[in-house]
């Protein structure tokens, strides 16, 4: 079993680094020395380029059997190691003060040494997965057993987590292989130590946030009433701006969720977010599943975003959203540098469901058009309503519309600088109303450019960018590595454009703040604003929807320096798919405000009485 434990990748090289250096490779081994009752057993052998290779150690006092099997290697190099019972002279033990596991201390105040393999390598080599372990031991282990890291030449990096926790079988004790990106050098000649070790209590393995979340609504039309029924051509009065405001604390952690679908590749992780979002007058709660893998064919080596599932706890209304990407999203790169830019494509199957019944799925194409089909259950009644974007800017929104008298709405694709409207009826609408088969509307300017674009993304990164004010403070300093994605979205049928900005300020790997910068300006407003109405047209800026959010990692700088000296060893760890899972919520949140804003819209529509069909406003 492939196990990727929370906040151990960063160790995950060290150790490998070290194993190496101590196995023997190319499918044999030797093995010396060692007796039951005595203190150290040696082995020998060589790294493969095709295969993996085992080493065994005889039996020493407390461990009557152990292995460590080394995976395909860069080259073929020579290695020594030498089990031992202790700590070699001149090096501190590991304590639950000094040993971590990127940002958070593993915990325990009792710490068990119950092995120490001491491995060098002769030559330069690489490796793309750790060596796994076993060690049977002559009693059964008390506590956690963790695999701990010591670089001799480099004593001031203290001791580190490597593995774990780790399988217990009886007496026998296993870690398994985890992948390495990027892959690591072993230098020769280094000692480095590794330790079987076990703890008296278990780490809560997670990261933890807080922070600030405003949402701002803000207005700009009036309008004229063109239906005979209305009461008079005067402005209605503006709504007034409003802010909502929150406290925030979020924390990431290890999911336990199965992939929901076809896992498209091995080893995925279930990366756990759960927020929550206190006002004056509410408290909020959101969790999303995030599963997060590596892509390691080639440098720079990428963290992938494959899919999500989010909920609202908190709420018996919102929708539960189930998101399968089409093409993994890379949400990160590494070796970081400057240069390094990538980009991601829509495609997307997406699923939700409400509370009520309701349930609907939408499916992105690559390009960012779209096809969302909802269920609506209202009144008991039901009823499809499809919503269509089309990559020339028509779309439609077609099922049951006002009580079942109308078919669609269709907007044209614009055409000399305009937007013609249509309201298609039902065979219903036309006998009972006398309404001829269709009624145009018409004459808005066109309010997005030709040809449309429905998506575009830009990523990169800033090395040594400064922290804005809504990452302070912290315990890091005034600057980080700043990985960047900024996303525009069109949508010309539910008439709005979007701008969202993801930065993720990263310590060595580590993100230590996350900002978030949302803007929806619309250009058609269906929220009831005002009376009779039900589409009001106009330019942007009819209303915007603009959230800020900033999270900063908790914790003390003690603990929080761990985080530079582990994660600088360049292996990934999966504080790298933290990045993947907060980034994913937070478009998972903004996607779901967009769901509940289209359901009320589309409800709304389904139940509208057959005097508002003639009741469309626009601005002029």
């Amino acid at each position: 079993m492939v196990r990727w434990p929370r906040l151990s990748w960063v160790f995950v090289g060290i150790v490998v680094t070290a194993m190496l250096s101590a196995c023997g490779g190319g499918g044999t081994s030797s093995v010396g020395g060692g007796a039951v009752g005595t203190q150290s057993s040696t082995s020998s052998g060589s790294t493969s380029t095709t295969g993996s290779t085992t080493l065994t150690f005889s039996a020493i006092s407390g461990v009557s059997s152990s292995s460590i099997t080394i995976p395909a290697a860069s080259g073929a190099t020579t290695l020594n190691a030498t089990l031992d019972t202790k700590i070699p002279a001149g090096v501190a033990a590991p304590s639950a003060l000094t040993l971590k596991r990127s940002t958070q201390s593993i915990g325990g105040s009792d710490l068990t040494v119950y092995a120490v393999v001491a491995l060098t390598v002769s030559g330069a080599v690489t490796l793309s997965e750790s060596p796994s372990f076993s060690f049977t031991l002559s009693k059964v282990p008390s506590g956690t057993p963790y695999i701990a890291f010591f670089d001799e030449n480099n004593a001031a990096s203290g001791w580190s987590v490597l593995l774990g926790p780790g399988e217990i079988t009886n007496r026998t004790v296993t870690f398994a292989s985890q992948a390495l990106v990027p892959p690591l050098s072993f230098v020769s000649n280094d000692v480095y130590l590794f330790a079987l070790i076990t703890t008296a209590s278990a780490p809560t393995p997670g990261l933890a946030y807080s922070g600030t979340k405003s949402t701002n609504y803000t207005y700009n039309f009036s309008f004229n009433c063109v239906d005979p029924g209305c009461p008079g051509n005067t402005p209605a009065p503006l709504p007034a701006p409003t802010t909502l405001s929150y406290n925030v604390t979020t924390t990431v952690g290890a999911g336990s969720n199965a992939y929901p679908g076809t896992a498209p590749a091995s080893g995925l992780v279930d990366e756990s977010v759960s927020e929550s979002d206190v006002s004056t007058l509410v408290t909020t709660s959101y969790t999303t599943d995030s599963w997060v893998g590596l892509s390691t064919a080639s440098a720079p080596y990428s963290v992938n975003l494959y899919g999500t599932k989010q909920t609202e706890p908190s709420s018996d209304n919102l929708p539960v959203t189930t998101t399968i990407y089409g093409t993994p999203q890379t949400v990160d790169q590494f070796p970081q540098s400057s240069s390094i830019t990538w980009t991601n494509a829509p495609a997307a199957n997406i699923a939700y469901s409400y509370s009520d019944g309701s349930t609907g799925t939408r499916v992105i194409a690559a390009d960012g058009t779209y096809v969302d089909t909802e269920n609506l259950i209202v009144g008991g009644a039901g009823g499809t309503i499809t919503t269509t974007e089309n990559s020339d800017a028509s779309g439609s929104i077609a099922g049951p519309l006002f009580s079942g008298l109308v078919s669609s709405l269709v907007f044209s694709a614009p055409s000399s600088g305009q937007i013609n409207f249509t309201v298609n009826f039902t065979a219903a609408g036309q006998s009972e109303f006398g309404e001829p088969p269709s009624i145009p509307f018409g004459g808005d300017a066109q309010w997005f450019n030709t040809p449309p674009v429905f998506y575009t993304e830009t990523d990169g990164m800033t090395l040594s960018a400064s922290l804005p004010a809504g990452c302070t403070p912290n315990s890091f300093g005034s600057s980080a590595t700043d990985v960047n994605r900024t996303i525009n979205t069109l949508d010309t049928t539910l008439g709005f454009e979007e701008t969202t900005i993801l930065d993720s300020y990263e310590v060595n790997g580590v993100p230590i703040c996350m900002t978030t910068s949302d803007t929806q300006n619309y250009a058609y407003d269906q929220q009831d604003n005002q009376p009779f109405t039900f589409i009001l047209g106009g330019p942007l800026g009819l209303e915007v929807i603009a959230t800020t959010e900033a999270l900063v990692l908790q914790g003390s700088a003690s603990t929080q320096s761990a985080a530079r000296t582990t994660a600088s060893l360049g292996s990934v760890s999966s504080d790298r798919a933290a990045v993947a899972a907060i980034q994913a919520h937070q478009l998972s949140y903004l996607a779901h405000a967009r769901a509940v804003r289209r359901h009320t819209y589309l409800t709304t529509l389904r139940k509208q009485s057959a005097q508002s069909l003639r009741s469309i406003k626009g601005v002029r």
